[in-house]
């Protein structure tokens, strides 16, 4: 399998993966059992950004508005519009232009407990959380604080958030990174961050 000219690739390993390609089209390679789905996805066309659900794949088109494949939320999806992110964990999560945030899915342990958040800027989901990135530079959390990847308030400065399923990660505006969380019960101890400095930090502008 050889793919080139890719502008976004997302991979749900080792089921799945999605390319996002220079001309706004998207293919897709999905594990069925012994085979392997490869190819384009039919009809997809000025797609800006896409996620890989491991079982399905969700497009952000220019105009805001989405397309899904094999996706369980689709109708809710459809409904959806002037969209500018977009992540995918156990549910999917939508950014829109204005700043507050949508989601569809399971609300499995309140990671979908974004109705009330503004301002946000960025988003990022995984399992157990969802993350806010705030115009403030502030970050909320939403989720399950199983393993206080949730404990978030005191951060500030923050210009860009991840998450995984025991950790969340910001990068503060001096290139240094904040961490919160224990990933020890994945087998692996949690990094120490403290001692990384200079971090590329990606220019930010926000429309008033």
């Amino acid at each position: 399998l050889t793919w080139s000219l890719i502008k976004e690739l997302q991979i749900d390993w080792p089921e799945s993966a999605a390319a996002l390609f220079n001309d706004g089209t998207v293919r897709a390679a999905h594990r069925r059992g012994d085979t392997m789905l490869l190819g384009p996805i039919e009809g997809w066309s000025d797609i800006v950004s896409v996620v890989d659900g491991g079982v399905y794949v969700v497009g952000l088109k220019r105009d805001g508005t989405l397309l899904s494949w094999n996706c369980p939320y689709e109708k809710e999806l459809s409904e959806w519009s002037n969209i500018v992110s977009l992540d995918c964990g156990y549910g999917i999560v939508g950014l829109m232009g204005d700043g507050t945030v949508k989601f569809a899915g399971e609300n499995f342990a309140g990671i979908g407990d974004v109705g009330e958040w503004r301002d946000i800027i960025a988003i990022s989901t995984t399992t157990f959380t969802t993350l806010g990135l705030k115009r403030d530079g502030t970050v909320i959390a939403a989720g399950e604080n199983r393993y206080g990847q949730l404990d978030v308030s005191d951060w500030v400065d923050i210009v860009a958030i991840d998450c995984s399923d025991y950790l969340s990660i910001g990068l503060k505006a001096d290139g240094t990174m904040v961490l919160a969380g224990d990933s020890i019960t994945g087998g692996m101890p949690a990094p120490d961050v403290s001692l990384l400095k200079n971090l590329f930090v990606p220019a930010i502008h926000i429309e008033p």
